[in-house]
């Protein structure tokens, strides 16, 4: 129980409540912990696209669960294993895309995106996915993050996402992800023997061996 409300494996718990919170927990409970400074996170929020207010946000709820928080839980639970075989360096080799990660998926579980599902003119679509292809499609600028992607292509996260999803029917960082899985596949097969798969997946912006 997270202040009054059941918690399911998975949830994102809010910590900062000005009222205080209480929970109780079964044997063998764990959980991440993340810090976040409120005008850098707000910062981020603008600069991706999400039209919302944290402070305000983080006051109504204590206590979310959707499918992003489930998979980064366990995109988590990953990653701290692997440190056990591959050491912290995977944390300062991809701290960007891991930050990214974990502040995207808090964002878009606070904030709420039906405020943001307006139309894409196809003009505007296809401006924003020939941008975006003329980048992926060159190996020279993987990996690269949703927000860097977003800088350069001169849109917010919210179109950029609509625009995947209807062209591809998959978001930019699962479409991201795929490409660069394609690099790993193929630098692995021109390597030399003795060559760790950690080294190139790492190369290719993958801090978790999933």
């Amino acid at each position: 129980m997270w202040c009054a409300a059941r918690a399911r494996g998975g949830a994102l718990l809010n910590f900062n409540l000005d009222g205080g919170f209480e929970g109780t927990t079964p044997a063998g409970f764990n959980g991440y912990t993340f810090s976040f400074d409120a005008d850098a996170l707000q910062g981020f929020a603008a600069g991706m696209g999400f039209e919302c207010t944290l402070e305000n946000l983080v006051t109504r709820n204590s206590n979310w669960h959707t499918p992003e928080t489930v998979l980064l839980s366990h995109r988590l639970c990953r990653l701290f294993r692997a440190l056990d075989h591959v050491g912290t360096d995977i944390l300062r080799l991809n701290a960007e895309m891991i930050n990214e990660e974990i502040a995207s998926v808090v964002l878009e579980t606070l904030c709420d995106e039906s405020n943001r599902d307006q139309a894409v003119s196809s003009g505007h679509r296809h401006m924003v996915l020939n941008k975006s292809m003329n980048i992926l499609m060159d190996p020279e600028r993987l990996p690269i993050t949703v927000a860097q992607l977003c800088t350069e292509v001169s849109t917010s996260q919210s179109t950029l996402k609509r625009v995947f999803l209807t062209e591809f029917g998959v978001t930019p960082k699962t479409y991201i992800r795929a490409r660069c899985l394609s690099g790993v596949r193929d630098e692995l097969t021109r390597t030399q023997p003795g060559t760790f798969v950690v080294d190139v997946a790492n190369r290719w912006g993958f801090w978790h061996m999933g």
